[in-house]
């Protein structure tokens, strides 16, 4: 599975509801649509808005995501190019968003933990670890990290979801992440409650910094995820 990703910025004088609002009823009719987006390779296209968690520290960055998922590497390079590089989809999506603060990119979508109940979800993105190349750190990240995860029991129980999201780069764009998660809750409580448990400070967090920065990821939550399109 393949995941385009784009993190979004609400447009000046827009707050998170209204921009979400306009890009469900507005400007997702025009992606499904476009004939170049109309692949028969996108299976699902989410939109979610962005959630206050209490208590968790996170910077409000982003006001919505929007996720489009494939089962072809090609064609969601393809998708990329397009969201990110066609005026007429950027010129519909600016009336909600700030396209120049969108995040976006593509990777392969590698589930760890899938749960029913999920109401929460945390996506995380960042950078490699100093030290480390790009493909050493996903490899430990993907073989080693969840196995120390999970003796973190307690905290480990907290979770609902828990997947990775391995970049790619698509050539001739600059949009680029080598890595991302998705993380699912219960409740925003338990969101709150798993990342200040002692065990994830102490067994969880320092295996993370062996192959990531966690001080330099973006961070967003979402509840309100509506699901557009879904193939199966």
């Amino acid at each position: 599975m393949w995941r385009v990703t784009m993190l979004l910025k609400a447009a000046a004088g827009l707050s998170a509801p209204r921009a979400f609002e306009g890009l469900l009823n507005e400007h997702a009719p025009h992606l499904l649509e476009n004939d170049s987006l109309a692949s028969p390779h996108l299976i699902k296209l989410d939109i979610a808005v962005a959630c206050d968690a209490p208590g968790s520290g996170l910077p409000n960055m982003f006001d919505a995501s929007a996720e489009f998922w494939f089962d072809d590497e090609h064609a969601a390079g393809l998708a990329l190019a397009l969201l990110t590089q066609d005026e007429e989809l950027t010129a519909s999506a600016a009336r909600y968003v700030a396209n120049e603060k969108t995040v976006a990119w593509m990777g392969e979508y590698l589930p760890k933990l899938q749960m029913q109940g999920v109401r929460l979800k945390l996506i995380v993105t960042g950078d490699v670890a100093d030290g480390r190349t790009i493909p050493e750190a996903l490899q430990y990240w993907s073989d080693v990290h969840p196995v120390v995860a999970r003796t973190a029991r307690d905290f480990w129980a907290y979770l609902r979801l828990y997947a990775q999201i391995h970049g790619r780069r698509v050539a001739g764009l600059a949009q680029y992440r080598p890595m991302a998660a998705d993380v699912g809750f219960e409740s925003a409580e338990d969101f709150v409650v798993a990342y200040s448990h002692p065990q994830y400070l102490s067994i969880v967090r320092p295996d993370e910094i062996k192959f990531s920065k966690p001080g330099d990821m973006f961070a967003f939550a979402t509840m309100d995820q509506r699901t557009l399109l879904e193939r199966s």
